[in-house]
């Protein structure tokens, strides 16, 4: 149960999740797909090649745009679920979360 609610932590509290789909200018930022009326940009698949790399979660092979793509959609589905049973990590959790991550990377 805690590892499903640190998981969500970690999916809602990432910096690279994807914003609500602007009315506007959706064209510039190169929409590739929406999810729960959510857009996911070029530059999201990008950015979350980046961080697989980083994560070392790239399978040792070259990460594909299609399968950044796949990830950034199964995190909004994951994040509408946790949002829909109200499964809300407690800010506790997220700090210790976030800690062991860092830990884990070397960084602060």
């Amino acid at each position: 149960m805690i590892m499903m609610r640190l998981l969500a932590a970690a999916l809602i509290a990432l910096p690279l999740a994807v914003g609500p789909l602007p009315s506007a200018g959706a064209a510039e930022q190169g929409v590739v797909a929406v999810v729960n009326d959510v857009a996911v940009t070029e530059h999201d698949i990008t950015q979350r090649i980046a961080l697989l790399r980083i994560l070392g979660d790239g399978g040792g092979g070259a990460l594909s745009r299609k399968q950044a793509l796949q990830s950034l959609i199964d995190e909004q589905v994951k994040i509408a679920d946790a949002k829909k049973y109200k499964f809300m990590p407690s800010d506790s959790e997220i700090r210790e979360y976030v800690g062991r991550l860092s830990k884990g990377l070397n960084a602060t």
